[in-house]
């Protein structure tokens, strides 16, 4: 009886292997060492998802986006939204691991018996690389807009704007 388990075990995680190597996924074409050749280059993530933040985005949508020499554009198939360059005060980035298909991977896990899941779970977790800009609207107010995309595509979006720094807004003057 126990080997008809470890048996049935062993195919489920197998079949859970192959599935993450196929929707793994795959590194970005333009990487870091591209930017670094090319300092006028555009960068571009054909698979962002806006988390939160940008102008006239709704939160969780996917899209392009792009740092130009002009402008950081997120492009979707019905709208698309700009914030200037000059306008862009910081970029950061980070990274979270999130699971793999979400609440459908946590249900998948707890269906795999004898404590299964967990092997699983050690497998089906993936990084995911954020990017933060801050910037300043029209009117002076201050925001942050954040994007997950591939780690190594945050990488190469702060490496372009670390060669490329953001001339800072002359200081105010306090009038008495």
């Amino acid at each position: 009886m126990n080997t008809m388990i470890w048996k049935t075990l062993a195919s489920k995680l197998i079949l859970l292997l192959s599935l993450l190597f196929v929707f793994a996924p795959t590194a970005p074409a333009q990487t870091e060492a591209a930017v670094k050749n090319d300092p006028a280059a555009t960068w571009t993530s054909p698979k962002a998802e806006h988390v939160y933040g940008f102008p006239e985005i709704k939160p969780g949508k996917d899209g392009i986006l792009t740092l130009s020499a002009d402008a950081l554009t997120f492009t979707r198939k019905s709208s698309t939204s700009s914030i200037p360059r000059d306008k862009i005060l910081a970029v950061s980035n980070g990274s979270d691991r999130v699971e793999l298909w979400g609440t459908t991977g946590q249900i998948m896990r707890m269906i795999i018996p004898n404590g299964g899941g967990l092997a699983a779970g050690a497998v089906l977790h993936h990084r995911v690389g954020m990017l933060t800009v801050d910037f300043v609207d029209a009117r002076g107010g201050k925001h942050s807009a954040v994007f997950d995309m591939h780690p190594a595509e945050a990488d190469a979006a702060l490496a372009l704007f670390s060669q490329t720094p953001v001339a800072s807004a002359p200081p105010v003057e306090a009038t008495i």
